[in-house]
């Protein structure tokens, strides 16, 4: 092995070694067979239901959970989506700040993906919740979120004894061709990302590199790596765009999707523009290639490098909260 292969391979290995710890996500991030978009919801609103006793409301609301839930998050969905098989567990969820916060319907992130009609999705056969049943799902949260104690009802039971909340019936929609691919090639986002990841930072380790050592060698380095970072960069980008497309999230970590979006956009174009500036000067034949000429080059991809970083913390908090790296 010449000393130039070695130099290639031990920067390969180092940069492929950081790239799980970089890309601050799993490649086995939760599954969603839901659509992100907003629908706007059909039915009028409707005065809250009185005269309920906490046990009325937990009982009521287990039913609501059991129709509009049941198929993908109860207990005997196989599988469940996003993971999730205890969403009409009310003694469970209740439990859970992540899903109800007792006496704060607004923060309570299962109630607002409901109340906004994301849940269930529009791609799903289960009509969303009407506002007799959103109201119903507000007052139990307002009321402190008070546990089930009567016996559950199996789904067949519940379904049979909801028509008095006013639920349409469920009715078969068949969920488009473009929709399910747009889902099937979206879930290959998460392990698409570990290339780009990993590339960027050996283009920018090997031009550090050749400012350090000045052997030229580098230099094929960094084009070599960041031709391939860049192809692999708006791969994982259009996976991406179709990932968001085709899940839900709750509104609370929206802010996450939108930075999370927006810095893979930022990443993907500067890695484009470092390609081309790079190329200009290839085309040129500018030598040598440690020279003041390659400033602007080695500015753009080291700021590249660094939000490669970025992007992938803010998709790692998509799926683990935005505090997942805390001690």
């Amino acid at each position: 092995m010449t000393r130039h292969n070695f130099i290639i391979l031990i920067i390969t290995l180092f940069a492929l070694s950081l790239a799980p710890f970089l890309v601050g996500q799993s490649t086995s991030q939760a599954p969603s067979n839901n659509n992100a978009t907003n629908k706007t919801s059909t039915h009028k609103q409707a005065a809250p239901p009185t005269h309920l006793t906490n046990d009325q409301l937990a009982e009521q609301l287990h039913q609501i959970l059991l129709v509009h839930c049941g198929l993908c998050h109860g207990p005997n969905a196989d599988p469940p989506a996003a993971g999730l098989n205890f969403l009409t567990d009310i003694n469970r969820i209740r439990t859970y700040t992540a899903f109800i916060v007792p006496g704060k319907p607004d923060d309570s992130p299962m109630f607002t993906v409901a109340n906004s009609d994301e849940m269930p999705p529009a791609t799903s056969n289960i009509p969303p919740l009407n506002a007799k049943e959103k109201q119903l799902f507000k007052q139990w949260i307002i009321a402190g979120a008070p546990p089930l104690t009567s016996k559950k009802l199996s789904q067949k039971e519940a379904q049979a004894k909801h028509d008095h909340l006013g639920s349409p019936a469920a009715k078969h929609k068949p969920i488009p061709t473009t929709h399910r691919l747009a889902e099937f090639f979206g879930q290959f986002h998460p392990p698409s990302t570990h290339f780009p990841i990993a590339l960027i930072f050996i283009a920018a380790f090997a031009e550090l590199l050749l400012i350090i050592t000045r052997k030229s060698v580098l230099a094929s380095i960094t084009r070599f790596t960041l031709w391939c970072g860049t192809i692999t960069a708006i791969l994982a980008l259009a996976l991406g765009l179709l990932d968001a497309y085709t899940s839900i999230f709750s509104p609370a970590r929206y802010w996450i999707l939108n930075t999370h979006r927006a810095l893979a956009i930022a990443t993907t174009s500067l890695s484009i523009i470092a390609l081309l500036i790079l190329e200009l000067h290839t085309i040129k034949k500018t030598k040598p290639p440690h020279l003041t000429h390659r400033i602007f080059l080695r500015i753009i991809l080291f700021t590249t490098a660094v939000l490669v970083c970025v992007t992938g913390f803010f998709g790692g908090a998509l799926v683990f909260g935005i505090d997942h790296y805390i001690w």
